[in-house]
């Protein structure tokens, strides 16, 4: 039976519950929610209270009030702790309680430390006590059927969800074709096209539309000219057929609109803004000479020209237009129209309604590349809203209301997929992945379920043999920096109980041994850990090391050893993460490394990114395939392009500062962070145009003492070639230098305390076995000094095997800072592995 109680400390109120007796305790452990919370009295026998949570509400922020209710009726159903003051009751989800085949019934451990969280009890407080009691009701649940009812309301809902999503994506899209047609030239000017009329070139319609009207309006005033504006229809009466354009136009709201007549165009880009030829053209018009509309007098530019007319002569140019927009014969998309003797006093008697404006023969502009003809109509105001919607002709009818519904469909779909992501974070966090899919995948009769995929078995045999651990070992960078980090912190690990993950030979637990270990376990899953308990034996040391053959994420710790002090590993793979071990290390740090002062070794790495030339590799890898004893075989350059390349780069061939992709602090980043998308920023550093045609990735390694993130401008140690460096902590053949017992004062300690020990595997270190990962460019980057290349990162573990990586890459380039993006975005996709 299952007792319920109900909490009026928040509102609404929360549900409460605990097991009636041990069994009951070890069913409800069993079918936890995994989002609910337990709380129990710390070192003390005591019910198993369990809080259903809201789903507003975060196990790490319950309201005070509830938190105590909670730790009241835990405190009142214990036998010890009821009698007592000043107890602690801990509190974690329900997903982080543990339970092995080797507990007493009503015991329970957690999978990690860090996920709970303690609340003091003063004393027993009666009245919350007996509010509580008085809401107690007892039922009788099927944990298991609850369990499936749950998880397929939980999954229907998911569904639900992403229903609403895709329904809001095609409400978008719909709006946006509606959005799209509402501003179609099509409709503003939809002239049928007179089949009796000449048929004209696309060069004959430009040449016609860059024609200006040049005529006299009866002034004695000196030569000049004013530029007013023409509407688009007449033009296209002008010429008898309909008129599209492909650049930009003025919106009636006085903005530039991307032209929206190719279907090829996507919305994303429609959304985008566009620095397009128009814009080029206005800035251009701003640095020619212009003359004035009423005088021969020249400016620095239209702007000015326009600016002194306006001083002297009192004429406003915007104001004049918005007048004459008025007028049917007047639209804001439009060119402009010359008159070569004007006054002031006679343009501002025009209605727009003259019958010049329909006539051809003042479509002759007075002066050849007038500056005033390339500027656009917000050009000539500093007032961005000098058009008044009054003054406007109205857009089409339907325009507002897409405009209404493409911004509601927005927010609801910002909504929908922020609770879409909200809802696969919480499954992703509290749900068993194996139980869950006994439900959510349901196998009908005639279907089979998946099979399972094993990505273990291939990995632990590949490290088996000699080979690799030979390569791994001979690597100087890579090993004399794990032996110059424990070796020569002998304050840290002297009398530390250390855990070796992925142990291999066995040859890090030699060093941890050497420098003061108390005890050293090596795990290894592989069949190394026989040869592994052999070198041990072999120097003496199976007093100090025990060989662990397994998993870690299933071992158990031999002699009742919970926590260690240190755990030392070398996990990195090709592009750090390829092989997924860290997910192992990142387990055994939560399981067994202690909560306070626990060090990880190493402590951090840092994955850069940056440009490079590639040409060798190019040539090697693709430029041969065009001709093999004169054949071309290129048809078998196209997998390269989507497999990254582990090879070692000139540093010469680098072409630009390395990036931060991402910074990986081992103390407290998780597994699902690994799976990441970053932003990066590379600037070429060539002398010379030049052709980039791979991005490089790299990683650099730090150990420090404290476990504590490295500062940004501490730098990684490059090692050079002919860098003395495993001389330097343990010359070969010998034994290390002895420690002094006078070296462990505070002095040294705090000392020791701030040393980082760091490598690179970058191209300007001495190379190591992890080389550098290399991802080839379909289309090169044209580059030179200065250029930019931006772009976005993803990388995740694959879904066909754990063990490799997904990585895509997304990049434009510009010249410079001062430059639009060259081209559009491209998207390549490769694998690691």
């Amino acid at each position: 039976m299952v007792l319920f109680f109900t909490s009026s400390a928040v509102n609404p109120p929360a549900t409460i519950y605990m097991g009636k007796d041990k069994v009951e305790n070890e069913d409800l452990i069993k079918y936890a929610w995994p989002q609910d919370v337990w709380f129990h009295v710390d070192k003390l026998s005591s019910a198993h209270v369990y809080l259903r949570m809201p789903q507003s509400m975060t196990w790490d922020a319950i309201p005070q009030a509830l938190l105590t209710d909670c730790a009241q009726l835990v405190k009142a159903n214990s036998i010890e702790g009821n009698k007592k003051d000043n107890l602690t009751v801990i509190y974690t989800p329900g997903s982080n309680l543990k339970k092995s085949g080797d507990m007493a019934v009503g015991q329970v451990s957690f999978h990690s430390d860090k996920q709970v969280k303690r609340v003091h009890v003063p004393k027993k407080e009666n009245p919350i006590v007996n509010r509580l009691n008085k809401t107690k009701v007892e039922k009788e649940i099927d944990h298991e059927q609850e369990r499936v009812d749950r998880v397929k309301k939980e999954n229907a809902e998911k569904r639900t969800v992403a229903a609403q999503n895709r329904k809001a994506e095609a409400e978008i899209v719909k709006a946006r074709e509606a959005e799209k047609a509402a501003r179609s030239y099509d409709l503003l000017f939809g002239v049928e096209e007179d089949p009796d009329a000449p048929k004209l070139t696309g060069k004959a319609i430009e040449e016609d539309f860059m024609k200006f009207t040049s005529c006299d309006i009866g002034s004695a005033s000196p030569p000049g000219r004013i530029d007013l504006l023409l509407p688009i229809q007449n033009l296209a009466k002008a010429t008898s057929m309909t008129i599209r354009f492909s650049g930009a136009t003025i919106h009636a709201a006085g903005e530039d609109v991307d032209d929206q007549s190719a279907s090829s165009e996507s919305d994303s880009e429609y959304a985008e803004e566009d620095n397009n030829f128009e814009d080029w053209v206005s800035d251009q018009a701003q640095n020619q000479t212009c003359r004035s509309l009423f005088e021969d007098k020249s400016f620095p530019s239209a702007t000015d020209a326009l600016a002194y007319d306006k001083a002297v002569h009192n004429f406003d140019l915007s104001a004049t237009y918005a007048k004459l927009t008025q007028n049917s014969t007047f639209t804001s998309s439009s060119l402009d129209c010359y008159y070569q003797t004007p006054t002031p006093e006679a343009v501002e008697n025009l209605t727009g309604a003259e019958s010049f404006f329909l006539s051809d023969e003042y479509l002759i502009p007075a002066i050849e590349d007038d500056p005033l003809l390339q500027l656009k109509v917000d050009d000539w105001s500093d007032d961005e809203d000098f058009f008044s919607s009054d003054e406007l002709p109205a857009p089409p009818s339907d325009l507002p209301t897409a405009l209404r519904r493409v911004e509601l469909l927005e927010k609801k779909l910002a909504q929908s997929q922020q609770d879409m992501s909200e809802y696969r974070a919480l499954v992703g966090q509290q749900f068993n992945a194996g139980r869950l899919a006994e439900i959510v995948n349901e196998p009908g009769p005639s279907s089979a379920g998946p099979a399972h995929r094993d990505d273990d078995t291939h990995y632990f045999s590949s490290y088996c043999e000699n080979d690799i651990h030979a390569v791994m070992i001979q690597d100087k960078v890579r090993t004399s920096t794990y032996a110059s980090f424990i070796l020569t912190n002998p304050i840290l690990f002297r009398d530390a109980v250390v855990l070796d993950v992925g142990c291999g030979t066995g040859i890090l637990s030699l060093f941890a041994a050497k420098s003061g270990a108390k005890h050293v376990y090596a795990v290894d899953a592989s069949d190394i850990a026989d040869k592994a308990e052999q070198i041990v034996r072999a120097n003496g040391l199976e007093n100090v090391i025990t060989v662990i053959r397994g998993k870690v994420e299933e071992i158990s710790l031999p002699d009742g050893v919970e926590h260690v002090d240190i755990i030392i590993s070398e996990w990195m793979g090709y592009a750090l993460l390829y092989e997924s071990m860290l997910d192992s290390v990142l387990q055994a740090r939560d399981r067994f490394l202690k909560p306070e002062g626990g060090v990880m070794a190493p402590s951090q790495c840092r994955i850069m990114f940056g440009l490079c030339e590639g040409n060798e590799i190019f040539k090697e890898r693709l430029g041969f395939w065009n001709d093999v004893y004169g054949f071309d075989l290129s048809v078998m350059a196209n997998d390269v392009y989507r497999e990254a390349i582990v090879d070692i780069v000139a540093p010469e061939s680098m072409a630009s500062e390395p990036c931060l992709l991402k910074d990986l602090h081992l103390k407290d980043i998780t597994s699902r962070q690994l799976d990441f998308t970053s932003p990066f920023t590379l600037v070429s550093t060539t002398p010379k145009r030049t052709k980039i045609h791979a991005f490089v990735l790299y990683f650099d390694t730090f150990f420090t003492t404290t476990g504590e993130p490295v500062p940004p401008e501490v730098p990684v140690r490059v090692t050079k070639e002919g860098d003395v460096t495993l001389a330097e902590v343990w010359p070969v053949g010998g034994k290390p230098p002895p420690q002094r017992r006078a070296s462990v004062g505070p002095g040294l300690k705090q000392k020791e305390d701030k040393r980082v020990t760091s490598f690179s595997t970058g191209p300007h270190s001495q190379p190591t076995h992890w080389k550098q990962t290399i991802f080839l460019l379909r289309d090169p980057i044209h580059a030179e000094d200065g250029t930019i290349v931006n772009g976005m990162f993803y990388c995740k573990k694959s879904d066909t095997n754990s063990r490799e990586l997904d990585v895509e890459i997304h990049y434009s380039s510009r010249l410079n800072a001062g430059t639009t993006a060259v081209g559009d975005t491209v998207v390549q996709i490769y694998k690691v592995r």
